[in-house]
Formats: structure tokens, C-alpha cells, sequence
């Protein structure tokens, strides 16, 4: 049973964080409105991205504050079951045959997508597989454009 509604669990994270409506917002990069409206109950919720941010910014668990399910504390390191550890070296720069293990930072934002809804997380999943394919669209292109100079 979903404990509350957003509005309750992100007003009482808030509170207990210590924080005003002004300095989420300021700290989310998102409108003063945009915190009142989530606070009134006028906006069913913050976007996942937004979600994620307050939960951190609140120290509380995202997945808690987006459903009440869950535990509302957020674990000392979630991640570090499933972590592998890199069994090589990284590749060297221009290497793009091999791949170097994750970052800190990557496993950060894996973190965050393991506690999205699933219907959030493929939305999420499917629009960076799209920016990616645009990207790689575009550095075909002015590689082409390069090759066709240097001839």
C-alpha cells in the first residue's frame, strides 16, 4: 500500500530535509510554480528526472517518494551488489572496439534507472537510444565531409 500521496511524502521529505520551497527549486533548476504546484497537489508529480533529484537533494529513497513503495531510507551503496569489477585496462583513446568499464559517474545514473518505474525507465531508455542513433548519424556525416577534404 502506496504510503500517502506525492504531494504528503515530498512536503514531509522536504521538511525533514530542512529545506524551503525556494531552495528546491533553485537546487532542481525548476520553477518556485512547478515546487508549489507538486506541494498543493495541483501537479500529480515531478518528472522522473525531477523525482530522482529531490530524492537525493531530500536523502530519501526515489523509488519511496515517486510510488510510497519501498523503503523511504535510501541504502549506503545500492549498487555494489551488481557492480562488476573491470577485469582490463581501458581502452586506449581512439580505441572504440573494446569498451572501458563504467565510471562512477555512469554507475550513478544506472543507480537512478534501477529505481525508475519500469514504464519510466524504457521511456528514458528509448529516447537516449534515439539521441545516440542522431549522434552517430551526425558524426558519420562530417566524418564524411573531413574524408571527402583530405582527398
Amino acid at each position: 500500500m502506496p504510503d500517502s500521496d506525492y504531494s504528503s511524502r515530498f512536503a514531509e521529505a522536504m521538511r525533514q530535509a530542512g529545506k524551503t520551497p525556494h531552495e528546491v527549486a533553485k537546487e532542481l533548476e525548476i520553477t518556485y510554480q512547478a515546487v508549489q504546484k507538486v506541494l498543493r497537489g495541483t501537479s500529480k508529480m515531478l518528472r522522473a528526472d525531477n523525482n530522482v533529484a529531490a530524492a537525493r537533494l531530500f536523502g530519501v529513497s526515489s523509488e519511496w517518494l515517486a510510488t510510497g513503495k519501498g523503503s523511504r531510507t535510501v541504502a549506503e551503496e545500492p549498487a555494489k551488489a551488481y557492480r562488476r569489477q573491470p577485469d582490463s585496462t581501458p581502452p586506449p583513446p581512439g580505441d572504440f572496439t573494446r569498451r572501458a568499464p563504467p565510471s562512477e559517474s555512469e554507475w550513478s545514473v544506472l543507480d537512478d534507472l534501477r529505481v525508475l518505474p519500469q514504464v519510466e525507465r524504457d521511456k528514458l531508455l528509448a529516447d537516449v537510444r534515439n539521441r545516440a542513433e542522431v549522434f552517430r548519424a551526425y558524426t558519420r556525416e562530417v566524418l564524411g565531409r573531413a574524408s571527402k577534404k583530405g582527398r
